[in-house]
């Protein structure tokens, strides 16, 4: 018999010599019982009906709002669009929650979507109220699992139109130079848009946060009459309108007669001389003193002295008396205004047969 063979059948005697001791003390039964137990166990867990058990809750992430460029609005419906988590796509019953909280208000449910294969969703067309509102999103299941709200997004409805308030300078101001600054106020953070139609200048500038704002503007000879318009950031418009005069930039005199020609042979004839006196802001310079020297070929000149008026004016009324030879004359103004200098102011006059 090979030695492998020897072995295997030498092991089984010893135990089956085991068994017998074993039996003999009374420990078969306990085998046995053992076994059977086991066996039994097996059974009833193979085939009991299993008892129901509660689904544990999804583990809900937060999803996101996409916050807007500009909160401010003029439109009375807006489209909010957002994301969920990649985890979360496609999965049967679960939805994303809109809530809208207005300024010093509750929470309030406004809609909800099923999650679909995108992580991106929109909600279109969703109405405004007046004035500032915080909208939020939850994703939740059909049983009311819900996650927390998602970060704030703002929207501000405005459909009132910028007021526009022009400081300076004053409406109908004189403005010397060839620009003018103009300074105001209006809605903060607003788009100044500024036209001359005097000459077609434009000029643009942004108000500051607290409204205020300035620019310079090219003005033209004579009138000038310029509109400001300022766009909110909501994008409603307002304007103002202002005029302003070009000045000559200094201290001006005008002179006038009541005629320029005179025939010697009908002497002694009247002339009345008018002069118009303005300071560099092309307003009227009273209380100027003013001399008046009329100068005709023939004659010894006509000096007389004048002040003006509240019109800046000042008028002499004189008489060429006879002996005036043919030629020509001067007429002359001299103009003393004071801290603002003098001027003077010249005309011709004409002596003929």
């Amino acid at each position: 018999m090979p030695a492998v063979a020897r072995i295997v059948l030498a092991l089984a005697v010893v135990g089956l010599g085991a068994v017998v001791l074993f039996a003999g003390q009374g420990g078969f039964k306990t085998i046995v019982g053992g076994i059977g137990s086991a066996f039994s166990g097996f059974v009833d867990k193979v085939t009991a009906t299993p008892s129901p058990s509660a689904s544990a809750l999804i583990a809900l992430s937060i999803p996101s709002l996409a916050a807007p460029e500009e909160p401010y609005t003029n439109q009375a419906t807006v489209d909010i669009t957002g994301t969920v988590p990649l985890q979360f796509l496609g999965q049967e019953g679960l939805l994303v929650r809109l809530y809208v909280t207005p300024k010093d208000g509750q929470p309030s449910y406004v809609a909800e979507q099923s999650v679909a294969d995108r992580a991106s969703f929109v909600f279109a067309g969703v109405e405004l109220i007046e004035g500032a509102q915080d909208f939020t999103a939850t994703l939740a299941t059909s049983d009311e699992n819900e996650s927390d709200p998602s970060a704030p997004i703002t929207f501000v409805l405005d459909q009132t139109k910028p007021k526009v308030t022009i400081s300076s300078p004053k409406n109908k101001a004189i403005v010397n130079g060839k620009t003018a600054t103009l300074k105001g106020k209006t809605q903060g953070r607003s788009t100044i848009i500024a036209r001359n139609a005097r000459n077609g200048a434009t000029a643009n500038s942004t108000a500051a946060a607290d409204g205020t704002f300035e620019f310079v503007i090219v003005i033209g000879a004579g009138s000038n009459a310029i509109t400001v318009t300022a766009t909110d950031p909501a994008g409603n418009e307002g304007q103002a309108a202002i005029t302003l005069r070009k000045g000559s930039g200094k201290l001006a005199a005008s002179l006038k007669a009541s005629r320029y020609q005179f025939s010697r042979r009908s002497l002694p004839e009247q002339i009345s001389l008018t002069v118009t006196v303005t300071d560099p802001d092309g307003r009227p310079v009273k209380a100027a003193d003013v001399t008046f020297t009329l100068s005709v070929p023939g004659l010894e000149p006509i000096v007389s002295d004048g002040t003006t008026d509240g019109n800046g004016r000042a008028t002499l009324k004189t008489t060429i008396p006879k002996g005036a030879t043919v030629g020509s004359g001067l007429i002359t103004a001299l103009v003393d205004a004071g801290d603002l200098g003098t001027v003077t102011a010249r005309n011709a006059i004409t002596i003929v047969k």
